[in-house]
């Protein structure tokens, strides 16, 4: 995560250092999106596991005429589930939940006149559930909330003047029953700019 933190800053210095802004639009936007999530758990030792699940975004964001920007970011990274069998109680169900809301900043760059490349860097309130069944009884194992660092980056290509195609990918990093691991989630969808 540090690394990744790293390239996405020297990425986002770059950017601020290089960028003409000569194609960029300025003002409101509106994104969303759905897509998949990736958890980075241990599956050592579950009869089945899915670490995969389905995902969705949502960003409003302003950005000005040289393409750097702020934004506010939801995610849903969807359930991962897994069942593990334990001595003297059978199949045990266990399942985890996780979102994230955040702001951070965004620099926008353009590659051609209809296509662009964002990279994001920001600070998001991240929270999971755990949780599962044993023997047909649900057990809620808690809700865990943290502050975290999420990166990003995201390509977009204009569809019309105020409409993109946007394909963007979001990590960060989460706490649950006393254990952190990484979350991303890969999307597709449409950005709209007013």
């Amino acid at each position: 995560m540090k690394k990744t933190l790293h390239t996405l800053a020297a990425g986002l210095a770059l950017g601020l250092a290089t960028h003409t802004g000569a194609h960029a639009q300025t003002g409101l936007y509106l994104a969303v999106g759905a897509g998949f999530s990736s958890y980075d758990i241990d599956c050592a030792g579950t009869r089945t596991c899915d670490n995969e699940a389905g995902a969705v975004r949502a960003a409003l964001g302003w950005r000005s005429a040289a393409g750097i920007g702020v934004e506010a970011l939801y995610t849903n990274f969807g359930t991962a589930k897994a069942t593990v069998d334990v001595p003297g109680s059978g199949l045990v169900a266990v399942d985890l939940k996780s979102s994230m809301a955040g702001v951070g900043a965004v620099v926008f760059l353009p590659l051609s006149p209809r296509w662009d490349l964002a990279l994001r860097l920001g600070v998001a309130r991240v929270e999971s559930r755990a949780g599962g069944s044993v023997g047909g009884i649900s057990v809620d194992l808690g809700k865990d909330s943290t502050t975290s660092a999420y990166v990003g980056i995201g390509t977009s290509w204009a569809v019309t003047p105020t409409a993109r195609f946007a394909l963007n990918w979001d990590s960060t990093r989460f706490e649950s029953v006393g254990d952190e691991a990484n979350v991303g989630a890969f999307t597709a969808g449409v950005r709209l700019e007013f």
